[in-house]
């Protein structure tokens, strides 16, 4: 494994926890139409992930394909920063964000923060090498199916929002 997944699988980490136990157990946001603007970004950032999960484990993306990745990380920091914008409004009706659940979102941002210090260089480096997408080989490790089940997560996420909002 190398530090930057490292880094990944711990930002993925407290990430669950703040999404799992604050936005589903503690308020169930999904089911709030005054949150549904958090919820869609929410749901963006499960599509964000599931790529940057799937691409990192699978593939090797240079050149032209590195500049794609650098999009999705690049969507996912505007996504961050609309997700703090609209949280104020969205999580009122809860008196806000706790003590707990605002230190949690600042270990994320910290985490967020070494992930992309590391992450970046590396995409940066490989757009200046010739375009190719290549596929890392059916030689599975534990850090390539850790990286799938995360981004299956995702996408048992993003399914579970879009069933909830569309019977809101």
């Amino acid at each position: 494994m190398t530090k930057i997944q490292f880094y990944l699988l711990i930002l993925t980490s407290i990430g669950v926890v703040d999404e799992i136990f604050y936005h589903h157990f503690k308020h169930d946001l999904i089911r709030h139409k005054e949150c549904l603007k958090e919820n869609l970004l929410h749901m963006a950032r499960y599509v964000n992930y599931f790529l940057i999960f799937n691409l990192t484990a699978h593939f090797e993306m240079l050149g032209n394909f590195a500049w794609l990745m650098i999009f999705i990380v690049f969507c996912d920091i505007i996504v961050g920063f609309l997700d703090i914008w609209v949280e104020p409004s969205s999580r009122e009706k809860f008196g806000g964000l706790t003590k707990q659940e605002y230190l949690l979102h600042m270990m994320l941002s910290f985490m967020l923060g070494i992930f992309l210090f590391n992450f970046l260089p590396v995409l940066f480096a490989q757009t200046q090498q010739p375009t190719a997408f290549i596929y890392l080989g059916a030689d599975w490790n534990w850090v390539r199916t850790l990286f799938t089940i995360c981004s299956l997560g995702s996408v048992v996420m993003f399914s579970r929002a879009v069933y909830i909002l569309k019977r809101t």
